[in-house]
């Protein structure tokens, strides 16, 4: 227990009291609701006061935000001995959420459901009620303050915690549970297509959104597959040129890399966008060419030069040897021919190893020569995929754990990788990076992505290196007539990559890269700090109810994310007033508000890839909906289902076992058993209800 300052307003004049709240308790009441009490005041908490007494204070719960979330609590009370409650509660096949014990007699326990209207609990509620003559359903508007005053008569009693959980269930699976006798109402199957998020190009710097939106409408894809694959490669021409410190811990820095990966249906265009910007790295390729191979005819000069060298060395140094052949090892004139003989064989150097060639992207690789590659370029390069489902079957073979292993580190960007797998030898390779840019089709990854999400085993955190990962939908794709590319976007688009190859950000290249630091301006810095914040409750929030582990990994990801984000915008929006790439060091507002709009983007499609209920299971499961009438009168089985052989289930009894559970938690089906062979279902008659009314 602690005592929190609660305020209160009675007839005008503010008043203060020190109430002991046990704030850790109620705390996961608080989470469960996404901060369902309402917020107000210094301590953000409105009260209602009765007198000075601190009786009868209570929390009110936010009803919008409760709808919003679909969340609601079935609130009951209890009377009766505390013996009689805790034999309630052990006997309940389900956990409460919250209770509290108000006198000697008189309890409230609360379930907090998710899927869940505010009709549902009290339906919920009565039912709940007949089923034991010392419950009763009450209000649930309110939640009595942890060790506020109750006046019965002249006993005074303080309100007390006895039990508390952040286990949720749904509104279906209390009412099965339970054997509640009660017809809940049917939610919408909703298209989850739909919760994703559009591309925010509106928020973007000027000169992308206008070069974007151009090549998207003469290509005629999906905006998405312009930017995603725009972002990546620019980040790819930076990675350790600048990095930002995005918190006051100077040694927390991130270098600016990317992964990102597009996935849509056939047909959706994901090539020939991505080969369309990357295109525009063939310039840079053409003078790293051109300077490779004047730098060989330099280097042959070199050998030549140091063998000619070499040999006069090794000539005169043979000519002191036979010499020596004729004294005797312990004179004065051996010893002296011999400090000749290694005074002249110091000259002799090494012949000039061949130079590498500056390779900016990369498409398919050995895993002996990919580590190579990594040695050779200090600053990185772009790893693209037309289809990344290569790249997960090359890291998951066996044998292949030590390229995972170093491409995780690549992610990171700081580390040491020490053995050159080509020749077994160990050097040390020092703060390698690379960024990789990827497409794929959903059955390509939906047999990877499912056990992770489902089960959420065996997952190395692998698919959540990919941030900008989005699977935009094939209607996302311009439907106006192709229209021809503004070349002098083209034009200004290559000279601002160009450039940017070029350009050291004001640094020294000799500096050290971990001296070549941005950080967020004062103004900037308060808005990143706020929105991380906000951030961790969100993922608390997530990991809380969800357990959905994977998610929860990727959207960790976000908080290093958007920062390289906003650096990217910022340097996009430099460009823009005079076309000249300019040292910067602080990267301002407007930059990270986009990036925060495009992380909320970004969120989205995470939310649509790794949620537990797939686009396939909904597909199914609106299938399914739309031929209950077969079963309207009795009951049916998981068999029944695959009996029919309907598009997209089949005899599969997995996916029609998953399309009915979701059935189930929308509250269209009830649970009645599971047999060993198949599950049975009873159809809510409030679905037909519905549609009649409809």
């Amino acid at each position: 227990m602690s005592l929190e300052t609660i305020s209160y307003e009675h007839r005008g004049v503010k008043s203060y009291h020190h109430i002991p709240v046990d704030t850790k308790e109620i705390h996961c009441f608080n989470i469960a609701t996404k901060k369902a009490i309402v917020e107000s005041s210094h301590m953000k908490r409105r009260i209602m006061k009765r007198n000075n007494e601190n009786q009868n204070l209570h929390h009110y719960l936010d009803v919008d935000n409760l709808e919003d979330c679909q969340r609601w609590p079935v609130t009951i009370s209890y009377d009766g001995t505390k013996a009689e409650l805790d034999d309630f509660l052990i006997t309940a096949p389900v956990k409460a959420t919250l209770v509290l014990q108000m006198n000697e007699e008189l309890f409230l326990i609360y379930h907090l459901l998710n899927n869940c209207s505010k009709a549902d609990a009290q339906l919920l509620a009565e039912a709940l009620s007949k089923t034991n003559d010392k419950v009763s359903s009450i209000c649930g508007f309110t939640i009595p303050v942890i060790g506020s005053k109750r006046y019965i008569g002249d006993k005074v009693f303080e309100v007390t915690i006895i039990q508390s959980s952040s286990e949720i269930m749904s509104a279906s699976k209390f009412a099965d549970s339970l054997c509640l006798d009660v017809n809940l109402n049917p939610a919408e199957i909703k298209n989850s297509s739909t919760n994703r998020l559009p591309l925010p190009i509106d928020s973007l710097p000027e000169m992308l959104k206008e070069f974007s939106t151009n090549a998207s409408n003469s290509i005629g894809c999906a905006i998405d597959n312009i930017v995603i694959p725009i972002l990546v490669m620019v980040a790819s021409l930076i990675h350790h040129k600048l990095h930002i410190a995005p918190t006051k811990n100077s040694n927390f820095l991130l270098a600016i890399n990317l992964w990102g990966l597009v996935v849509m249906d056939s047909g959706g265009k994901k090539s020939p966008p991505m080969r369309y910007i990357l295109d525009f790295l063939s310039p840079l390729t053409a003078m790293a060419n051109v300077a490779h191979e004047k730098e060989i005819v330099i280097n042959k000069s070199a050998q030549i030069k140091t063998k000619l060298m070499n040999s006069a060395i090794n000539k005169e140094a043979n000519k002191l040897l036979s010499e020596m052949t004729s004294l005797p090892a312990d004179s004065d004139e051996y010893n002296q021919l011999d400090f000749k003989v290694n005074h002249i064989l110091s000259k002799m150097k090494d012949e000039p190893e061949a130079p590498t060639l500056r390779r900016l992207s990369a498409s398919t690789f050995t895993h002996a020569a990919f580590i190579q590659m990594v040695q050779q370029h200090p600053n990185g390069f772009l790893l693209y995929l037309d289809e990344i489902y290569s790249l997960v079957k090359k890291v998951n073979q066996t044998g292949n754990e030590e390229l995972k292993g170093l491409l995780l580190q690549l992610f990171d960007s700081f580390g040491i990788f020490d053995r050159d797998t080509k020749t077994g030898k160990y050097s040390k390779t020092h703060d390698r990076t690379i960024s990789i840019l990827g497409t794929s089709q959903p059955d390509k990854l939906n047999p990877i992505l499912k056990p992770l999400v489902s089960k959420g085993v065996d997952n190395d955190g692998w698919f959540n290196r990919f941030q900008l990962f989005v699977y935009v939908p094939n209607e996302h794709c311009s439907t106006a007539m192709p229209c021809k590319m503004d070349e002098s976007l083209e034009k200004i688009f290559q000279e601002f990559i160009t450039k940017l190859d070029d350009f050291n950000f004001g640094f020294k290249p000799e500096l050290p890269m971990r001296d070549k630091v941005v950080s967020f301006s004062k103004k900037a810095q308060k808005t990143y700090d706020k929105w991380l914040s906000e951030h961790n409750e969100n993922i608390a929030e997530l990991e809380t109810l969800s357990g959905n582990a994977v998610l929860v990994s990727q959207l960790k990801k976000y908080d290093a994310l958007l920062p390289k984000l906003a650096v990217l915008f910022e340097i996009f929006s430099n460009y823009e007033d005079d076309h000249q790439h300019e040292p910067f060091d602080a990267v301002y507002t407007p930059s990270l508000e986009a990036a925060i709009k495009f992380i909320a983007y970004l969120r989205s499609h995470a939310q649509f890839i790794f949620g537990k209920e797939t686009r396939s299971t909904q597909v199914n499961a609106a299938t399914i909906s739309e031929k209950l009438h077969f079963f309207r009168a009795k009951r049916f089985t998981t068999n029944d289902i695959t009996n029919r052989e309907w598009a997209g289930i089949g005899r599969d009894k997995v996916i029609a076992s998953e399309a009915l559970h979701y059935l189930w938690e929308k509250k269209w089906i009830k649970k009645l058993t599971s047999k060993t062979n198949s599950e049975a279902w009873l159809i809510n008659p409030k679905v037909f209800q519905e549609h009649t009314e409809k």
